[in-house]
């Protein structure tokens, strides 16, 4: 049989000195080997269906998630429109966008500059909560979904002041 030489800690080394005599480490070390390569190959060898079945439910379970995100993209952009921070052509242009169901790369891009350095804050604000672009597919288009949601709902309650005056 083929030798093969590992590297441990040193604090692993004087356990395995200690043991040596009443665990067989060649075993463990296969034992360990034969099962993680078990679960890689069940992870690359998955078929169409066992991939689409946990496609479907991780979609489900990141819908849910999905109104966090937006949740906090909505309070960032009604802070915009109650600080006074965004000029009135881009609050028309955002509740002009309002209605369409799904922001494109253009739009995307628009309201990233008019976030600047508050989009970076909103990202860490997401990023606190669990929620990275690789783990989380449409992160950014939630977050700027929010942002034009917020933006709009805040715009509205400031034109009703603005009729009463």
């Amino acid at each position: 049989m083929p030798k093969l030489a590992i590297y441990v800690p040193k604090q692993a080394k004087k356990e395995i000195d200690r043991w040596r005599k009443r665990i067989n480490f060649s075993q463990v070390f296969m034992r360990a080997l034969e099962s993680e390569i078990r679960e890689l190959q069940r992870a690359v060898e998955a078929d169409d269906s066992q991939l689409a079945a946990a496609a479907q439910h991780y979609r489900r379970q990141m819908a849910d998630d999905r109104e966090v995100v937006i949740s906090l993209g909505h309070a960032e952009g009604a802070r915009l429109v109650l600080e006074c921070r965004l000029d009135p052509e881009a609050i028309q242009t955002l509740v002009k966008w309002s209605e369409e169901p799904e922001l494109d790369g253009q739009q995307r891009g628009r309201i990233g500059e008019l976030l600047d350095k508050d989009g970076d804050a909103l990202r860490k604000s997401a990023k606190k909560l669990g929620y990275r672009p690789e783990s989380h597919p449409g992160l950014e288009g939630d977050l700027f979904r929010g942002v034009v949601r917020g933006v709009t709902d805040a715009w509205g309650r400031v034109c009703e002041q603005m009729n009463q005056l």
